[in-house]
């Protein structure tokens, strides 16, 4: 079972953002990202947020094409995405799409990447993509799907993350430890078509830039 929410945030390529959505996908815009789904020309499940970044035609056209709609105070703690995700694991998904959520606002896109860091457990795999960079938090293990030559970036979430091994890509790590405040998991690159990152502890973000963007 896999939600998609759609954030307000930049989009490179609305080809290649269009091509992650499923049929079976659960989909669901963060106020403003209705924007995005009506570009594909269909409807959202589901809109949540406070809807201060929705022009009136949008929601109309959502209202009338059924989807069911979940609306916040202005004056709130949580972003509209945060909310959102929140929603999905009440609803019981076990995977989280958020596209749209990186680019513009770096405030925004910070604590995008650290609330799906906090919200990544054993039972519940969020990551973030948008046709051109996928991120993806890592805390046992992750098989990287790519091409030849695709950007890979390992980054600690926290102070450090221990025992970290790779296979598959350029510059390969045995049973190592990279530090939040040094920069030596930037820019890796893959030499196949896929790559198997390990770690021991700690949360590691991994951030795929795709070749062909």
């Amino acid at each position: 079972m896999r939600a998609v929410i759609f954030a307000n945030g930049v989009m490179p390529s609305i080809r290649k953002a269009a091509e992650l959505v499923k049929p079976d996908d659960f989909i669901i815009s963060a106020d403003g990202g209705m924007r995005f789904i009506l570009a594909f020309g269909i409807n959202p499940d589901l809109l949540v947020g406070d809807l201060d970044s929705i022009l009136p035609d949008q929601l109309d056209q959502a209202v009338a094409g059924g989807t069911e709609v979940l609306q916040f105070p202005a004056d709130k703690d949580e972003t509209d995405l945060e909310l959102a995700v929140s929603e999905v694991q009440k609803r019981g998904y076990n995977e989280c799409l958020v596209v749209g959520g990186l680019g513009g606002r770096m405030d925004q896109t910070l604590a995008n990447i650290y609330m799906i860091a906090a919200f990544s457990t054993p039972g519940f795999t969020i990551y973030m993509d948008d046709g051109c960079e996928r991120l993806d938090v890592i805390q046992h293990e992750l098989l990287v799907q790519g091409n030849i030559n695709d950007t890979i970036s390992l980054i600690p979430l926290f102070k450090k993350v221990e025992g970290i091994t790779t296979k598959g890509l350029k510059y390969q790590l045995m049973d190592e430890t990279l530090f939040l405040d040094k920069t030596r998991g930037i820019s890796n690159v893959l030499i196949a078509g896929s790559a198997k990152i390990k770690i021991r502890s700690g949360k590691l973000l991994c951030v795929h830039r795709r070749g062909d963007c």
